[in-house]
């Protein structure tokens, strides 16, 4: 967060939750003067420590708890309220891997993969024959086949967008996250599937 304070009026940058000069609690909103990186003071990295993280996250949830604003004013509740959301928020995305790659394209490098693979004709050959094997299942043991070949997939996806995000390749990152959204949302079609066609074979057996 870059703003005066406004209990004080003090006209000097803060990037803290609490003012320096008053210790009255301040708003941090995500955007383009703060990361979620930033409300945890982590550099930008595809490698988040997890215990670090929690327990920075504990630490930071403490300073907001609605017991520390007991006789605070409507205004400095409110306030907390919202950190605290907000510090939920990066917590969620920096506890996610995946989430942590999204954020790094679409939020930092402004990168939508939305429509990214429209004209990947290599990619839209490959979704149509994933679906036709899909459509073509008719048991609990090629559910289980399938799904193991795209788990596979997914995590080769995995590697390959740390390796372009690394590479500072930010195009063919977001591409590859947008493979990874498609094969993420199939493996959850697919796994419906197994439950309904392991269901029948069941009512079958009996």
């Amino acid at each position: 967060m870059i703003k005066s304070c406004a209990s004080c009026t003090d006209s000097k940058r803060h990037q803290k939750m609490f003012c320096d000069d008053c210790g009255k609690v301040q708003e941090i909103k995500l955007g383009s003067n703060l990361s979620i990186f930033d409300v945890f003071g982590f550099d930008v990295s595809l490698d988040i420590d997890k215990e670090i993280l929690d327990k920075k996250y504990s630490e930071l949830i403490t300073l907001m708890h609605p017991d520390k604003f007991a006789h605070a004013t409507g205004d400095e509740k409110s306030i907390a309220e919202a950190n605290t959301a907000t510090i939920n928020k990066a917590y969620s995305i920096l506890s996610s891997e995946v989430e942590i790659y999204d954020y790094i394209l679409s939020d930092i490098k402004g990168i939508s993969n939305d429509k990214i693979l429209e004209d990947d004709e290599e990619f839209l050959i490959e979704k149509i024959h994933l679906y036709e094997e899909l459509s073509s299942i008719t048991s609990t043991e090629k559910c289980i086949n399938f799904r193991n070949k795209l788990n596979g997939l997914y995590n080769n996806t995995l590697i390959d967008i740390r390796k372009n995000i690394s590479k500072k390749s930010w195009g063919n990152a977001a591409k590859e996250l947008a493979k990874l959204r498609f094969v993420q949302n199939l493996i959850n079609i697919v796994e419906k599937k197994e439950y309904m066609l392991e269901i029948e074979e069941k009512t079958l057996r009996k």
